[in-house]
């Protein structure tokens, strides 16, 4: 994965577009068509470029790309220089430099090794030279001038060429024109509406203008397609098309297309690798069903040509791999034939084993979860978790270094990271309680506590707050500036249904401050809720945060951009800030829900410490009394009237009451809390007027 930082972290599409126009002699107002911009607006770009990188002209725009090949995708523009190649490759001499970049590679003989990590794992990190696709020189595609105000579609013609219903049985990615022309294009101004039904899309933070992409198979949507998901900083997508057994990728800068037996080759991670550039890595599969073991990684170069292969012997309920956020080391999980297996360190520039770790769970059916890559550091975070969800253990790992003594200890994971790991984050639940049916929510009293970092105390602890929220997506909660994080809270309100009564805060530990976002009314679709309409701030920009993958705001301007959306059906599982600094991305259709249901919240404020049970609260901003009710209902018999300040303790209701051992309820009037007063009296009490009593 590439981090914050890198070259193509730096740069989005347009930024990349508008450096490859100027390598190649266009004028701006060729490179506008490209965008399908105004020239005063592509004028402006440039101007920003040229200032951002403290360059003195346009012409110097290319030197960003720190060698990195110009685009040939227009007819006539030129060869770019050569890429970093694959170890082994043979120059082509004059004539192979006169080809166009999408030639095949000629790659020469390579050694094969196999490492072998302290007698543990036999780990074959077998690097043999490999090639894919075919001589393809025409994967260019044109533009069309956009309308003003209006949608503009990169016109392609429909494809000739439909995928063979015949099963593949060659794990091979095949570079062609139809392979591109398989892809639509189109901008969407800010507030159009979008009436696509599948797709990835990519929204400027600066003007809210978002660019389209979708596989359109056969010339036609009547087949859509799945999985879209951005790669190396958005430069390149894939997809699988539903029903044709194939997938499919497409370079946004150069234009390029391929597409693969999707039942025998998947991506499943990407990286800017220091020794051989931008890498993308496929896993074979061992037969044609996908939840076949895999365990041999192509790490293919940019252009998914030459490849390089690591085979691993895979445990295949493992998390995917990943990359060090540095590009300098691959993270696997695999089996040495006693599960549950190993995770194991590789060395991109050699592709050799260099480091190896049981990983500790109940049982072989255990789950890890990976933490701490957003962070920028020179460390992750693994838990394993038991079939019942409890942590098992909990891994602090340098990605170089020696991991033998790697620290470990029971208890909750570190859920985000501050960049740099300066300051973490845990979520902890001191009560839960298990909905009693499938359409019902848990009792999850959860806090938050601030760390300074692994195995210390917490310096302070956030009451009533969570910071597992949204429909998945991405983990990290801490701003750029690592300053501030944010956290689900009450909304504060007194009406509106118990399930949408949550909302949303940016929380500053050091200056003591709890400050909520003000979102617009939730919407009559399941994703247009509050609960998952969570913020991920932007790992780049400490005043921008993607909320539920379709919002866009900007705190330094107080401006909101939204996706409109005509189809229903919700956004997919992709972080919104995978695409790099200037774009937030998000995908359709919905892949299934996940995450969890909203934690048991009452007033949220700062502690020295975690509350311990039984809780004990006071009645907070309730005027004239708080009504205690014989039920949690709004329509339920009063039973006493408690002022401001009045003590209380959280119990659970009589055995055999509904709704059982839950002293928390959220239901169609509100969130209920069940508690006792002073007197023994018991009821249920409105959540949003009660504060912690210490």
């Amino acid at each position: 994965m590439a981090g914050p930082g890198t070259g193509l972290e730096r740069l989005s599409f347009s930024d990349r577009v508008i450096i490859d126009g100027v390598a190649e002699g266009l004028r701006d107002a060729e490179i506008a068509v490209r965008l399908g911009i105004a020239v005063g607006e592509l004028k402006e770009r440039v101007d920003r470029l040229v200032r951002q990188f403290g360059l003195t002209e346009r012409a110097q725009l290319p030197s960003i790309l720190h060698g990195r090949p110009v685009s040939s995708a227009s007819p006539g523009g030129k060869d770019p220089p050569p890429r970093h190649g694959v170890p082994g490759a043979t120059p082509g001499g004059e004539e192979a430099a006169a080809r166009r970049h999408t030639r095949r590679v000629v790659l020469g003989a390579m050694a094969g090794g196999v490492a072998v990590v302290g007698g543990g794992i036999a780990a074959a990190a077998i690097i043999r030279a490999g090639m894919d696709g075919g001589a393809a020189d025409d994967l260019s595609g044109e533009t069309a001038t956009p309308a003003p105000g209006a949608a503009t579609t990169t016109p392609t013609a429909p494809s000739t060429v439909t995928p063979s219903p015949t099963p593949v049985i060659e794990r091979r990615i095949e570079a062609s024109r139809a392979a591109f022309e398989m892809w639509e294009r189109a901008v969407f101004p800010d507030g159009a509406l979008i009436d696509w039904t599948h797709g990835i899309f990519f929204m400027d933070i600066d003007t809210g203008a978002i660019e389209a992409w979708r596989l359109r198979i056969g010339g036609g949507e009547s087949t859509p397609a799945w999985g879209y998901t951005p790669w190396l900083g958005g430069q390149y997508v894939t997809a699988a098309g539903v029903g044709t057994g194939r997938g499919y990728a497409v370079d946004r800068v150069r234009q390029l297309g391929w597409s693969w037996p999707g039942d025998l080759l998947g991506p499943v991670a990407a990286a800017d690798v220091p020794s051989h550039g931008p890498v993308l890595v496929f896993e074979e599969r061992m037969s044609p069903s996908p939840s076949a073991e895999g365990g041999i990684y192509r790490f293919y170069d940019g252009y998914l040509a030459g490849y390089r292969v690591l085979s691993l012997p895979r445990i295949d309920w493992a998390p995917p791999p990943f990359f060090s956020p540095d590009g300098k080391h691959f993270i696997a999980w695999t089996r040495p034939g006693v599960l549950p297996g190993k995770m194991v360190r590789v060395d991109t520039a050699t592709l050799t084993v260099t480091a190896e770790f049981p990983v500790a769970a109940a049982n072989h059916s255990f789950q890890a979860r990976v933490n701490g890559l957003e962070a920028g550091a020179d460390w992750f975070e693994l838990a394993t978790e038991g079939l019942s969800g409890e942590i098992v253990r909990h891994y602090r790992f340098p990605y170089a270094g020696d991991w033998a003594s790697v620290a470990s200890r029971p208890g909750p994971p570190m859920t985000s990271w501050a960049p740099g790991g300066t300051a973490g984050l845990r979520e902890v639940t001191p009560r839960y309680a298990p909905a009693p049916g499938a359409d019902e929510f848990d009792e999850r009293w959860s806090q938050v506590e601030v760390l300074a970092g692994a195995g210390e105390p917490p310096q302070v602890v956030l009451r009533s707050a969570a910071i597992h929220y949204g429909d998945f997506g991405a983990d990290h909660r801490w701003t750029a500036d690592g300053k501030a994080f944010t956290a689900l809270v009450d909304d504060g309100s007194a009406g509106g249904p118990g399930w949408d009564r949550s909302g949303y805060a940016l929380v500053e530990p050091g200056a003591g401050k709890i400050t909520r976002f003000v979102l617009s009314p939730s919407g009559p679709e399941w994703f247009q809720g509050t609960l998952y309409r969570g913020p991920i701030p932007s790992p780049y920009d400490s005043n921008l945060f993607s909320f539920g993958k379709l919002e866009l705001f900007n705190r330094a301007t107080g401006r909101w951009f939204r996706a409109r959306m005509a189809e229903r059906d919700g956004p997919t599982h992709i972080d919104p800030w995978s695409a790099g600094r200037r774009e937030m991305v998000f995908g359709w259709p919905h892949g299934g829900h996940g995450g969890r249901g909203p934690a048991a919240l009452i007033q949220a404020s700062f502690a020295k410490s975690t509350p311990v049970t039984p809780f004990r609260f006071v009645v907070s901003g309730a005027g004239d009394c708080l009504n205690l009710r014989e039920t949690a209902s709004r329509e339920a018999k009063v039973l006493d009237c408690l002022p401001d300040g009045t003590p209380l303790t959280l119990v659970e209701p009589p055995a055999g009451s509904r709704p059982g051992t839950f002293s928390f309820v959220r239901n169609e009037t509100g969130a209920w809390v069940h508690v006792r007063t002073g007197a023994g009296r018991e009821g249920w009490v409105a959540n949003n007027y009660l504060a912690w009593a210490d």
